[in-house]
């Protein structure tokens, strides 16, 4: 099953027995699944069938659907009748006044312009289970479409995700190099310190031990560099193996920025606080784009 994005746009128009009639479909990012229905109201009652065929084909994002009947078709589904007892008597009601007040002229269609109370609309009987049918399989076209489009929109999410997890990768790293070297570096400031407060140039190795020891187990991170390396490799596995993963990567997101953390408050190493800054700047752009993975 391929990744997709919850951002996409798809179209299609199809001719029924009816006439021409579009579907549109939109879907924008969204923590859960969410769709909306904008139907002419003479195809309002396919509503839940459409939605019901829309939801089980999406699982996540906010979904908007857009039903329209080529303005050249609207006349196939409706039906336009005169209410001839309401001419009948409107018509008798002008004689009258007419005959009543000798009124010069004739009495012709002009007088109905614009009198809607004439014409009674209705709609044409359609053949429910024909067009229920024709619908549903727009609907089968259009989300195929729209994935199509999500899918070529996460394959640049993707891409542009492993580069910056590669990074990280390589960022880690490199504090675990620096952070090899941290009891030596101690300790040589630690006996230069000592020069420097000109203490009878006696050293005590067994008190500089205790101390380099006491300063390693307060700065280790090597469990957190152990659990970061782990997440890493586990976002890789998941992103590359496909499916409907965007909360998942999200929660191995929020892990690695756990690790780096914690961390970044163990060093007093000033190249370790830059990356592991520079890997927060990494994860929140990670993050963004996990935010548009179904």
């Amino acid at each position: 099953m391929s990744i997709k994005s919850m951002t996409g746009f798809a179209k299609i128009t199809e001719e029924c027995d009816y006439g021409k009639i579009s579907l549109e479909i939109y879907s924008i990012n969204h923590k859960y699944f969410d769709v909306q229905l904008t139907l002419p109201r003479i195809l309002s009652s396919f509503e839940y069938e459409i939605r019901k065929k829309i939801s089980s084909l999406i699982s996540r994002g906010k979904v908007r659907v857009v039903l329209v009947i080529d303005s050249n078709s609207k006349q196939n589904f409706v039906k336009m009748k005169p209410d001839l007892a309401y001419a009948e008597a409107y018509l008798n009601a002008l004689e009258a006044i007419k005959e009543k007040f000798n009124v010069k002229g004739e009495v012709d269609i002009s007088i109905f312009q614009g009198n809607r109370d004439l014409l009674v609309s209705g709609e044409m009987e359609i053949d429910n289970e024909k067009i229920t049918k024709f619908l549903l399989n727009m609907a089968d076209k259009s989300v195929a479409q729209l994935f199509y489009e999500q899918e070529k929109e996460a394959e640049k999410l993707v891409d542009d995700m492993n580069y910056r997890i590669n990074n990280i990768a390589d960022e880690l790293s490199a504090i675990e190099s620096l952070s090899e070297n941290s009891p030596d570096n101690y300790r040589e400031r630690l006996i230069d310190r000592i020069n420097e407060l000109k203490l009878n140039g006696v050293v005590d190795e067994d008190r500089i031990a205790k101390e380099v020891a006491f300063f390693c187990e307060k700065i280790d991170i090597c469990e957190e560099l152990v659990r970061a390396k782990t997440h890493i490799s586990n976002f890789t596995r998941t992103i590359n193996k496909g499916g409907l993963l965007g909360k998942k990567l999200d929660f191995i997101c929020q892990e690695i920025f756990r690790e780096i953390n914690t961390i970044a408050s163990k060093s007093n190493n000033a190249e370790v606080t830059t990356l592991t800054i520079k890997i927060k700047s990494q994860l929140d752009k990670i993050r963004e784009q996990v935010q548009n993975i179904q």
